[in-house]
């Protein structure tokens, strides 16, 4: 899985969201065991690194000039259409590119995993890049998806 850090660093935000503000986290410790895990799941130890069958879960993509440049060609589509995204929706689409055009990966083998249901509108409007999922949509149901 290819993550933009700007995406790490918005699901840590949105944690203290539903903490301070949606009270969804009961108790302090609740919160804190969900940074916890969402910290193992992001980060790989040197140890593991060093290990020769390894298995990284997350890759980190570092926010670099080429990707902030390659949010521009998806202006036209944003603003031409109804569809509102942020700008680190933006920088998905255009990580996504990122790995089609410097890194050869097939369009056909790549996802874009999103619950936000504009950026899956403005995906469907833009060729050349790969499907978006919303995969609290029930069709993507992991007991359905994946027999």
């Amino acid at each position: 899985m290819y993550v933009p850090d700007v995406c790490i660093a918005e699901a840590f935000k949105v944690l203290a969201k539903w903490y301070y503000r949606k009270k969804y986290f009961q108790t302090s410790i609740s919160y804190n065991q969900a940074k916890k895990r969402l910290r193992n799941f992001v980060s790989t130890s040197h140890t593991k690194m060093a290990q020769a069958g390894r298995k990284v879960a997350v890759h980190d993509i570092a926010t670099n000039r080429d990707i902030v440049i390659a949010v521009d060609r998806f202006f036209e589509p944003l603003y031409k259409g109804k569809d509102d995204v942020s700008v680190p929706d933006l920088i998905v689409l255009a990580v996504v590119k990122y790995l089609i055009d410097f890194y050869d990966m097939p369009r056909e083998y790549l996802y874009i995993l999103t619950c936000d249901r504009k950026l899956v509108a403005l995906v469907r409007k833009i060729s050349g890049l790969p499907k978006a999922i919303n995969p609290s949509e029930k069709r993507y149901d992991p007991e359905s998806t994946f027999i």
